[in-house]
């Protein structure tokens, strides 16, 4: 099925109030807050992945049975639920249970939203910077939000948290309104997945035989390096409040280091997309080293930067790498391939959350990053290694194919 450029837009205009929620800059002084330690804040996150394991392929499957707008619905009633209780509980196990909930939320939300988005970008001459545009455009109201959360909180967290709440529970609705819309429409739909079995389905969706070491390959580079990624957020705020940083001032700093990060990445789309893709594994290793280096400096401003190359790291595996997935793959089960990708990056994630968030505590912060640089030098070597043995196997495959972009 393909769907036209105007649903990307009311599928991303819906989608604003997903991403604006007041707590995302910090979720780790507020857990604190809440009376977590800092290895129970790692552990909310690795449990946040665990549901989104547990329920990604489920998701995607049931989104490719009974659609997208059905699917975002049941997303957006999962997170008003888990934005409520993190509002108006406190503790550990209540914590546990609203992350359940925004995990729930965000593996119906993911498959969805991407499939939408790359459905449409097939009718576009230029696709993958289609795709970037709209990456970058969404992302835009998660750092507003962020912004504003940063400011609410310097009179008053509860109230940050209540207002949190509230706006998780507006996206159930509007997407709800869109599904009556009648602008939401299929261009062209194919009705045969309709006689398909869950069983069939399951196994169209991981039916890419012609490119299935390629996408293997990126599934597993994407989970590996999408570790410290989604953990620069929660890395930051640690920092930040060491050095004695006020929560309304580490809101301020992680909302403009994302808003920074965007206009960089806008500044750079069209260079690091002209790329071939082992280039630009190479890079996305060499950025995550440059990060960690600069991190172990100790100085904010030098910190910061290590931040913004992280944010150009999240960039290129967001939208390159998972825009290159996509295009390998010559299934129907495109909803269900993007939860697959996200099932294993969150399974990743949750393995490592709680051993980085013990370290800190055990180890110290110092240390910490220490034993990731180590870890992510000898993913490195492995990366290169894998590119230079694939390019002596196969040296007639042209690095500007069409597959590898």
């Amino acid at each position: 099925m393909v769907y036209s450029p105007r649903d990307v837009k009311l599928i991303r205009l819906a989608s604003i109030p997903w991403g604006f929620l007041l707590l995302n800059g910090i979720t780790f002084p507020f857990l604190i807050y809440k009376g977590l330690s800092v290895s129970e804040v790692f552990i909310i996150q690795s449990v946040l992945s665990l549901s989104v394991v547990v329920t990604e392929v489920p998701s995607g499957l049931f989104t490719d049975k009974f659609g997208n707008k059905t699917a975002l619905i049941v997303a957006g009633m999962f997170k008003g639920i888990g934005g409520m209780m993190v509002w108006a509980m406190e503790g550990f196990w209540p914590m546990i249970i609203a992350w359940i909930f925004i995990g729930l939320a965000n593996s119906f939300y993911s498959g969805t939203n991407m499939s939408v988005i790359y459905r449409s970008s097939l009718k576009q001459e230029n696709k993958t910077v289609f795709v970037s545009d709209i990456y970058q455009w969404g992302n835009f109201s998660f750092y507003i939000a962020i912004f504003l959360g940063a400011w609410i909180s310097k009179y008053s967290i509860d109230l940050a948290a209540l207002i949190n709440g509230i706006v998780a529970c507006t996206p159930a609705l509007i997407f709800a309104f869109i599904s009556r819309d009648s602008r939401f429409t299929i261009e062209q739909k194919d009705n045969k997945d309709k006689e398909d079995s869950i069983f069939t389905k399951i196994k169209m969706s991981l039916t890419f035989s012609l490119h299935k070491g390629h996408i293997i390959s990126l599934f597993i580079f994407s989970a590996i390096f999408c570790i410290i990624v989604r953990q620069s957020t929660n890395i930051v705020q640690i920092f930040l409040m060491d050095k004695g940083f006020e929560v309304q001032h580490i809101g301020l700093i992680v909302g403009g280091l994302g808003l920074l990060g965007l206009t960089v990445t806008k500044l750079i789309s069209k260079k690091v997309l002209s790329l071939s893709i082992r280039q630009t594994l190479i890079l996305i290793a060499a950025l995550v080293l440059s990060a960690l280096a600069l991190f172990k400096q100790g100085f904010v401003l030098i910190f910061i930067v290590g931040v913004l190359v992280l944010e150009v790291v999240k960039y290129l595996l967001e939208v390159y790498i998972v825009d290159s997935i996509n295009r390998s793959y010559k299934g129907k089960m495109i909803a269900s391939l993007n939860s697959v990708l996200s099932l294993v990056k969150r399974f990743a994630v949750m393995l490592f959350a709680p051993v980085i968030g013990i370290m800190i505590e055990t180890k110290g912060f110092e240390t910490t990053l220490t034993n990731l640089t180590y870890f992510y030098i000898l993913m490195s070597a492995i990366v290169i290694a894998a590119i230079v043995f694939y390019s002596l196997k196969k040296p007639a495959v042209s690095e500007n194919s069409n597959i590898l972009r």
